[in-house]
């Protein structure tokens, strides 16, 4: 459930874009839906939202009305659309407001059309990153790691997480409670000579 606090910020985005932004960002998005967030060894960590398209026609067609009054910047990286529409004067995140929790860290909206899948980043650099790594086929499912543990994995989850080592517990830090980042400290050796996690969760199955 929305809290009022994003309702409010809502009702200032409807104004402040002259659309039904809810409608333009909800419209469109198919079955999967997905939050990627990188373990930088620095001190900033990126994040991408990435969603698949029902229709993706539509999803340009909205997300084209969405930015027409907010002054869209656009650019071509390697043969993609980099699109970025700017932040309300509120600074409120779309994402965030819409779908909650970590998307609220992609507040600069700035999105490509990647096939059927619409990709979202908080910067141009980064967009332009993932559009070059896609174009070259840099992808997790072609890596001979996660081939081997995908093995062990069910082809059919209604939540899935893939957490990639190095910087398994740098990365897990923000998703979990004060009692789980102490968890985290104490098996820091542990931790660090596993090569990757994953779990599933669905309605046919529990948790494994």
């Amino acid at each position: 459930r929305r809290s009022a606090e994003d309702r409010d910020a809502l009702r200032r985005m409807n104004s402040i874009y002259d659309v039904p932004v809810e409608e333009k960002m909800t419209s469109w998005p198919g079955g999967e839906m997905l939050l990627a967030m990188t373990a930088d060894t620095g001190a900033t960590r990126t994040f991408y939202a990435v969603f698949a398209a029902s229709d993706i026609a539509r999803a340009a067609r909205e997300l084209e009305e969405l930015g027409k009054n907010a002054a869209p910047d656009t650019v071509s990286s390697g043969g993609y659309l980099l699109t970025g529409i700017p932040v309300s004067p509120g600074g409120e995140s779309i994402l965030g407001m819409l779908y909650g929790g970590l998307f609220r860290e992609i507040k600069t909206m700035h999105y490509t059309l990647l096939g059927k899948y619409v990709v979202f980043a908080e910067t141009r650099e980064a967009l332009a990153v993932f559009v070059r790594d896609f174009s070259v086929g840099k992808r997790l499912v072609r890596t001979r790691a996660y081939a081997a543990l995908a093995e062990n994995l069910s082809r059919k989850a209604n939540y899935y997480a893939y957490f990639s080592i190095p910087g398994l517990r740098e990365t897990l830090q923000p998703c979990v409670s004060a009692a789980g980042a102490g968890l985290l400290a104490d098996n820091r050796e542990l931790i660090g000579g596993v090569n990757a996690i994953a779990f599933q969760a669905g309605n046919t199955f529990s948790l494994f």
